[in-house]
C-alpha cells in the first residue's frame, strides 16, 4: 500500500517524477467519473426526487432529525413527533398539492389552524413552516434557520411537539414536493393550562379561529429553496374541548438512517465527493511543487488545473441550480 501510494501520489525518480494521479489517463478517468456523477445528480434532483413517492416519504424523518439536531445544538429540549400533528401536516400538504397553491392560507380562505381542528388537536401554542421545490433536505433546514420567523418556530421553547409531512404535486407547472412542518403544545398537557380557570380562558381564541393577525409570508433573501413560509401564533385551544375531552397521544419516535439522509441530500453528497477529489489532486500537485524545478513536468499542472476547474464549475452549477430553478414568493 505504501508503494502504491508513493507511485500514484508522490513525485520521485521511480515514476519519473510524474505521479500517476496527475497523468492524463488518470485525469481523463476522473473527468469521466465527474461527468457521470453530475449526470446522476441532475437526473435524481430534476426527475426522480420530485416524482418518487418512496423518496418523499422519508423526507419527514430526515427533517425531524434535522430540526431536533438544531434544537439540541442550541441546548433546547427535543420536539416529540406527534401522530395528530403528522396527520394535520399531511392534510395540509395534500390540500396544497391537490389545489396547487403554496401559502399559509388557501385561496378559499382555509387557515393553518383549520388543520389542527381537523384532527382534534387542541393547542395552547401552534406554528407552521412550509417548504417547496427543494433538492436537498439540508437546504430546507438551512433556509428555515436563515429566516427569523422560521428560526423562531424551530427554536421556540414553548413548543413541545412536532409533525412533518410531504405530498407530491405540481406548482406553477412544475412537479414538486410540498413540505409542511407543524409545531404545537397541546392545551391539556401544558403546565399553563393546569392553572388557567375556564372562565378566564373563555375569552381566548378557540381552536381553528383566526388569530389576531394573519400569518405573515416570509421570503428569506438568502434561502436556497424556492420559498419558505413560517409563523408562530400564540393562542389557546377551545376550553370546552380541551378541558373536557382527554385525548391520549402516543408519541412515535422517528429517526432517519444514514442512507436516508444520503438519499435526501444529493447536492451535499455530490459536492462533498468533488471536494474530496479536488483535495487529493491538490495535495499531490503541492507535493510535486516541492521537487527540484528541473524534474517538474508542466503538463501535470495543466492536467490538474483542468480537473480542478471542472470540479469547481460542477459545484457552482449545483449550488446555482438549487437557487435559480426555484421561486421566492
Amino acid at each position: 500500500m505504501k508503494a502504491w501510494l508513493k507511485k500514484h501520489f508522490i513525485a520521485h525518480h521511480a515514476n519519473d517524477y510524474q505521479p500517476h494521479i496527475l497523468r492524463r489517463r488518470a485525469i481523463s478517468f476522473l473527468l469521466l467519473a465527474v461527468f457521470l456523477i453530475e449526470t446522476a445528480y441532475l437526473f435524481h434532483t430534476s426527475i426522480i426526487l420530485p416524482q418518487s413517492a418512496s423518496l418523499a416519504s422519508i423526507v419527514s424523518g430526515v427533517l425531524t432529525d434535522g430540526t431536533n439536531a438544531t434544537r439540541s445544538s442550541n441546548r433546547l429540549s427535543l420536539l416529540k413527533p406527534n401522530p395528530l400533528l403528522e396527520q394535520a401536516a399531511q392534510k395540509k400538504a395534500d390540500d396544497m398539492a391537490e389545489k396547487s397553491y403554496f401559502a399559509h392560507t388557501s385561496s378559499d380562505g382555509v387557515t393553518p389552524w383549520h388543520w389542527f381542528q381537523e384532527v382534534d388537536y387542541p393547542y395552547l401554542y401552534a406554528g407552521e413552516n412550509l417548504a417547496i421545490h427543494f433538492t436537498d433536505s439540508e437546504d430546507v433546514i438551512d433556509a428555515w434557520m436563515n429566516s427569523p420567523t422560521h428560526r423562531a418556530n424551530i427554536l421556540n421553547t414553548r413548543f413541545t411537539e412536532m409533525g412533518i409531512a410531504t405530498a407530491q404535486g405540481s406548482y406553477q407547472g412544475r412537479a414538486t414536493i410540498f413540505v409542511v412542518q407543524l409545531f404545537g403544545t397541546p392545551l391539556e398537557t401544558s403546565p399553563l393550562s393546569l392553572i388557567t380557570p375556564v372562565a378566564e380562558a373563555s375569552n381566548k381564541f378557540p381552536i381553528g379561529d383566526a388569530p389576531t393577525s394573519e400569518p405573515s409570508v416570509v421570503s428569506p433573501t438568502n434561502s436556497p429553496i424556492a420559498a419558505v413560509k413560517g409563523e408562530a401564533i400564540e393562542t389557546s385551544g377551545s376550553t370546552t374541548t380541551a378541558l373536557e375531552t382527554k385525548t391520549e397521544i402516543k408519541f412515535i419516535e422517528k429517526s432517519s438512517t444514514e442512507l436516508q439522509k444520503l438519499i435526501t441530500q444529493p447536492k451535499t453528497f455530490t459536492n462533498n465527493i468533488y471536494l474530496v477529489i479536488g483535495f487529493i489532486i491538490s495535495i499531490s500537485l503541492l507535493l510535486n511543487f516541492m521537487i527540484r524545478s528541473e524534474a517538474r513536468h508542466p503538463h501535470l499542472f495543466v492536467n490538474c488545473l483542468v480537473l480542478v476547474t471542472i470540479l469547481t464549475t460542477a459545484t457552482l452549477l449545483n449550488n446555482y441550480l438549487a437557487i435559480s430553478q426555484l421561486q421566492i414568493s
